[in-house]
């Protein structure tokens, strides 16, 4: 194994049910969380009562150093534990652009982070009507990865994430078609996948996101391998 670690930029791509919170957050913006992070792992148990990814839809599109830079502001002036990046969500057949903000301790601190968002010029798209429905999104993201044998990769920040790669890209309804089949044609335990991509000097690099708590080498070896016989 080459035992590497590095850091890598790209995206994740994955249909979640989305979620509207109508009594979070600053008045007249609307917020979304999502309802369960992994919804294709069914052995994931909810520990504690916290808030999960959280979206925060805005007016323009805002790039992944502009958010990086806003949230490094915030964090020099309060001691709040979160992570903020760039994404989008396809809704009402159109896609926004929002800022995704994850590890919230409790949503109290919620408004205090859209204030601080706010006084750096962002606005918010205002509250609209409920959801509660699958969508699909899309999150900015540095990767921090340890790589091993026969492209896979593990998280170096959560032990149950690790990424297998795929000869090709892939569109959403086939990556989801794909899934689906080599879940069918899988004998060992449940796990969640996503698409995402890391960006290389090489070029682009397209991996699943696979999240599990049996995850290890062997584990996604054997994932990957289902994988390569299915995809045409």
């Amino acid at each position: 194994m080459n035992d590497c670690i590095h850091e890598f930029t790209g995206s994740i791509i994955k249909e979640e049910t989305l979620k509207t919170l109508h009594d979070k957050g600053v008045d007249k913006a609307v917020v979304y969380e999502v309802e369960d992070s992994y919804p294709g792992y069914y052995g994931l148990e909810d520990e504690e009562m916290r808030p999960n990814f959280i979206y925060l839809p805005t007016k323009r599109k805002f790039r992944y150093e502009e958010v990086k830079r806003i949230e490094s502001r915030i964090k020099k002036y309060c001691q709040i534990t979160f992570d903020m990046t760039s994404g989008s969500i396809q809704i009402f057949n159109e896609r926004r652009s929002a800022f995704r903000i994850k590890y919230l301790e409790n949503y109290d601190h919620l408004k205090d982070i859209q204030e601080f968002i706010q006084e750096e010029g962002v606005s918010f798209i205002k509250k609209e009507k409920k959801i509660h429905k699958k969508v699909l999104i899309k999150t900015d993201k540095v990767f921090l990865v340890k790589e091993l044998e026969n492209g896979i990769y593990m998280d170096q920040e959560e032990n149950e994430i690790g990424y297998i790669t795929l000869p090709k890209h892939l569109k959403w309804k086939e990556f989801e078609t794909l899934t689906f089949q080599v879940k069918n044609n899988w004998n060992g335990k449940g796990f969640d996948a996503a698409t995402a991509h890391f960006n290389r000097h090489m070029g682009i690099i397209n991996v699943v996101r696979v999240y599990s708590k049996e995850n290890s080498y062997e584990f996604l070896r054997s994932i990957q391998e289902v994988y390569e016989r299915l995809i045409k």
